[in-house]
């Protein structure tokens, strides 16, 4: 509290006003009051209201986007291919690494070094990026640029890792992680005015999008997220920052990273420029923003068996793609953007979409 008083300008007194009663009334306990940032003045006391904690989002999640619908999106080859059937711009699947069952989409085995070597050679890979299908928040991901020394293979870990053999790759990089299968897709080449914020990160922009009406969908809101230091995913979960944009415009707003200091507690400090790399952030413009709300919108035509879903879009050099769809996104947007879901969960609950595909 005094932290927060000192760097924010809001008296502990207000602070402790504020938490009861958003305990009292949402159901906001004293921790997660200070991780969605509700002490910052800069939240209106309206959106302060809206904020839902993460039980009751997690709860109403049950009813709106059911489990069994949810493993649809959840499910990173059935949706990847569910988009591409469906000609939606998403990164190309090359096959799943995977010790006993591992395939290339061209039916050959991919359960080894040797495999992963023929595959390169066959479709001429220059980098890709592996993914573990059963993890979440950019845990496990795996970003390799493929070097050839005379007739063997090695793989550059990016952004400064070690040159590794493909063996050792799949032997021993791979088993640290524990996740066990690992989705091989290719590497987006992004839009200049988006790389630069952060160059050795695909840097997305997470959209939650809503039936404001039956057949009807529009984004509620959207940020951009973008890795720091030398990391090479983008979520905020793992370090990253995230610019609230208007959706409206696709300007952007200036970026935050959330951290939690042993002597402060929560802490959340904003940047409007770039921490690493020192670009601007605050007030930039996403390139071909009405493409962006295009595409989502197409994107969840797809399922709807959902109330709203997150779309995750990379842009590319000529065009915005679909790198992952969500059908539980996190709560934590509220941080990012400064504004609270109930007002587009509830009328969704009170029209009771749960319905089968």
């Amino acid at each position: 509290m005094l932290h927060h008083a000192k760097t924010h300008g809001v008296s502990p007194r207000r602070q402790l006003a504020e938490l009861l009663y958003l305990w009292a009334r949402n159901g906001i306990g004293p921790l997660e009051y200070y991780l969605l940032g509700l002490f910052r003045p800069s939240v209106p006391w309206r959106e302060k209201l809206n904020t839902v904690s993460r039980a009751w989002y997690w709860k109403k999640v049950q009813e709106i986007n059911p489990p069994e619908l949810r493993v649809i999106a959840t499910n990173k080859i059935a949706s990847s291919l569910m988009l591409r059937s469906f000609n939606i711009p998403t990164p190309k699947i090359h096959g799943v690494l995977d010790r006993a069952n591992g395939v290339t989409f061209d039916g050959a085995p991919l359960r080894n070094g040797a495999d992963l070597g023929e595959m390169v050679k066959t479709r001429s890979l220059t980098q890709v990026c592996l993914k573990p299908i059963s993890a979440w928040s950019g845990k496990g991901f795996v970003k390799v640029v493929f070097v050839r020394d005379a007739d063997a293979i090695r793989a550059h870990v990016q952004p400064s890792g070690p040159a590794l053999t493909l063996d050792k790759l799949c032997g021993e990089y791979l088993d640290e992680t524990r996740f066990g299968s690992y989705l091989i897709q290719e590497v987006l080449e992004q839009h200049p005015q988006v790389a630069r914020f952060h160059p050795t990160s695909l840097n997305t922009m997470r959209t939650w999008m809503h039936q404001s009406e039956p057949g009807r969908w529009e984004m509620f809101c959207a940020n951009l997220r973008m890795g720091v230091g030398e990391m090479t995913i983008d979520n905020t979960s793992a370090g990253g920052i995230g610019a609230a944009i208007d959706v409206e415009t696709g300007r952007l707003r200036p970026a935050i990273l959330r951290g939690l200091d042993p002597e402060r507690g929560v802490t959340l400090r904003e940047y409007a420029e770039h921490p690493t790399t020192g670009v601007r952030i605050e007030g930039e413009i996403i390139p071909m923003w009405q493409e962006v709300l295009s595409l989502c919108r197409r994107t969840c035509s797809l399922f709807p068996f959902y109330g709203f879903m997150g779309v995750d879009v990379g842009m590319g050099k000529e065009h915005p793609w679909v790198v992952e769809v969500e059908a539980d996104p996190h709560s934590l947007i509220q941080v990012y953007c400064g504004l609270g879901l109930r007002p587009m969960l509830e009328p969704l609950l009170r029209r009771g979409l749960r319905r089968a595909p």
